[in-house]
């Protein structure tokens, strides 16, 4: 007896999800809040814990889209620098962005993907003259 081709229902029954869930040893179900993160920028000086984040600045294009600007491997002390801490219960990803900007993809990362260099968003309250991250993510564009 020959098999059906084709599948109707092919695709409809999985869900894409767009949110990594934490991945903790603690054992919690967290998951990414989508909202503005409270602090953008470039990592620099990771330790075990903590790293400085070089904040962009957002500025508005001539047709009014806006630009970040961060300095690179440039010179930065015209840019604020904040020292953001984090700990086991922090919620990291990693952000994808595809065609420039038309797609994204989140997956799941942890504190050892951070790299200096890496453009990052901060969500967290401030702690000190800094802030303790709840989420941390790594925006990579392709």
């Amino acid at each position: 007896m020959p098999e059906s081709e084709g599948n109707d229902n092919q695709g409809t029954d999985s869900t894409q999800k767009e949110q990594p869930e934490a991945q903790s040893t603690s054992g919690t179900s967290e998951q990414w809040v989508d909202s503005t993160p409270n602090l953008e920028g470039d990592a620099k000086d990771l330790k075990d814990g903590q790293l400085t984040v070089v904040e962009s600045v957002t500025e508005k294009a001539d047709n009014g889209g806006d630009i970040i600007v961060s300095p690179g491997s440039g010179d930065d002390s015209e840019f604020n620098k904040v020292t953001v801490t984090y700990d086991e219960n922090t919620l990291f990803a990693i952000q994808t962005i595809y065609d420039g900007g038309a797609r994204a993809e989140m997956s799941a990362a942890t504190a050892a993907d951070l790299a200096a260099g890496q453009h990052i968003q901060v969500w967290g309250s401030s702690s000190g003259s800094g802030l303790k991250a709840t989420q941390i993510c790594i925006v990579k564009v392709a």
